[in-house]
């Protein structure tokens, strides 16, 4: 499977967010990403401001929330005029949300909960994702969610790959959600990397994060916060994988949550950091990136 459009290397970021000064930020990173990711923008004037200032061929990708793809309830014609309005709006050439729930039967959860991955949440997000590539205009790329606990025993790899390959769509694998779940399996780096089917993951996550106490408090897993910086054992990873995924053109480094708010003492030096780190991973493994993200070419 080929990109859907090689962007090469771009930034999380989502438009009208306060914490971190994103002027300061891009003049930072000017020349070495090519695309912002951001979640939902209904203010166009953020938008235009944020256009204002960068390069006239700087593109945009949607970062969707609220599919809750593997419910069984989930009304997905509700979210298609939002999704194509915002994907036109962006000029976004796919979109992306983690696979999980937000709502069940109707009922707003108050936060994301990671899909269980169970034989039947599996049927139930073919089923969903067959009826949304139907009705919407642009190609929805499922990213495997974070873990801090785990329900289910289909290896989230293997779910992803099977989603895919059932609905004939690509999808993302998020190097830090990866890791969390790593963290909590101890499974076998190796094995689980053997597990995608790189043939079909297009787009790449990372971002910074922290060990944390894990439920019970007996054991540490990954908390991917989007906002410390990259631990080395994600640049790791993140290293391990890139020279697989040969499909892949666009590695989106997050930096939403860089915020004082949340613990980070310096946001903008730490996102600029991130930015810089995980270029200089996609310099050594995969430099097709780096070429794309000075000049955004078609796939």
């Amino acid at each position: 499977m080929k990109p859907l459009e090689r962007l090469g290397i771009g930034v999380g970021w989502e438009i009208g967010t306060t914490g971190l000064e994103w002027t300061e930020l891009f003049r930072q990173i000017r020349g070495h990403v090519r695309y912002l990711e951001t979640a939902p923008v209904y203010d166009t004037r953020g938008l235009e401001k944020v256009r204002e200032d960068l390069d006239p061929d700087f593109r945009f990708v949607l970062h969707y929330s609220g599919l809750s793809l593997p419910s069984p309830t989930t009304r997905i014609e509700q979210h298609v005029p939002v999704i194509d309005g915002l994907c036109r709006m962006l000029d976004s050439p796919w979109f992306v949300e983690d696979l999980g729930y937000w709502s069940i039967e109707g009922t707003d959860l108050g936060g994301f909960f990671p899909v269980i991955l169970s034989e039947d949440a599996l049927r139930t997000s073919i089923d969903n994702m067959n009826t949304l590539k139907r009705r919407v205009s642009r190609p929805y790329v499922p990213e495997n969610p974070p873990y801090s606990a785990i329900l289910g025993d289909i290896p989230v790899t293997q779910f992803m790959a099977r989603l895919s390959e059932a609905t004939d769509t690509p999808y993302l694998i998020d190097v830090g959600h990866l890791y969390s779940y790593l963290s909590i399996r101890s499974d076998d780096v190796g094995e689980a990397l053997a597990e995608v089917n790189w043939e079909r993951v297009i787009e790449l996550h990372v971002a910074g994060g922290e060990m944390v106490r894990g439920h019970g408090r007996d054991r540490w897993i990954y908390d991917d916060n989007h906002s410390k910086p990259i631990q080395p054992e994600v640049l790791d990873l993140l290293a391990a994988i890139l020279p697989r995924a040969t499909a892949v053109g666009a590695l989106t480094v997050e930096v939403d949550y860089n915020q004082e708010a949340v613990g980070v003492a310096n946001p903008l030096d730490t996102a600029v950091s991130n930015v810089f780190s995980s270029y200089a991973v996609a310099e050594r493994f995969a430099p097709h990136l780096v070429k794309a993200s000075r000049q955004v070419q078609p796939a």
